[in-house]
Order: structure tokens, then sequence, then C-alpha cells
């Protein structure tokens, strides 16, 4: 329909928005400065074994890898024996990018009691 009328010479009287534009941020400058951090749930033994789920960092300036490790599931536990190993390897990075994923944001209404903590169970 949009054609047959294109070739009429009649517009739709509705104005196409422009695309918002995503501009993509320049690199850190230096190795060190910034790393990103994730992890990916995945079954990565192919069947062979428990799902496993792969946290890692890279480095934004050099696409290093300083460190990756498998456990059973993503949590904060995780993240710090990363953090760690990166800190004894090549010391304290400047900055960390990580996603929003909810092990490292605590909503105050949401919080969990310490019997909850102390129980290792969310709310």
């Amino acid at each position: 329909m949009r054609r047959i009328l294109l070739t009429k010479g009649i517009r739709s009287p509705q104005k196409r928005r422009a695309l918002k534009h995503r501009s993509r941020r320049e690199r850190y400058p230096q190795e060190g400065q910034l790393l990103q951090t994730d992890g990916s749930p995945h079954d990565w033994l192919e069947g062979r074994g428990p799902e496993l789920c792969l946290i890692g960092a890279i480095d934004d300036a050099t696409n290093y890898v300083p460190y990756a490790y498998f456990q059973e599931r993503e949590d904060t536990k995780g993240y710090m024996l990363m953090l760690k190993g990166i800190i004894l390897k090549q010391g304290i990075p400047v900055a960390l990018y990580h996603d929003r994923h909810s092990i490292f944001e605590v909503t105050r209404d949401k919080e969990a009691s310490l019997d909850e903590q102390l129980a290792g169970s969310k709310p």
C-alpha cells in the first residue's frame, strides 16, 4: 500500500523518527585502567558434566584476559575470587565495569534479614 501511495505522490502524514545513534566510547588508553567483568552460564562441558558459569575479566585497552574461572553459578564470591587473583597477579585496576546483574546491587526494600543472609537465601 505504501508503494502505491508513493507512486501517486501521496506521502504518509506521519514523519519517521530519526534512529537513535549509539556512539562507541573511546577505549581506555592504558592497560589496567578498566577491566570489564562478566559471567557466562553455559553448558561448557557439552553434557558431560554440570552447567558451569565462566566468570572472567578483560582489559579494555588491550583485550588481554587476566582472569577466567569456572564455577557452578554466578555469584559475588566468584567475582571476589576473580578480583583477588587479578590483584595478586598484576595489581589493583583503576576501574571495573560490570553489567547490571543483581548480585552487585541491594535494594533497601528487598534487603535480606540477618537470618536470610546467614542461610544464604534471597528474600
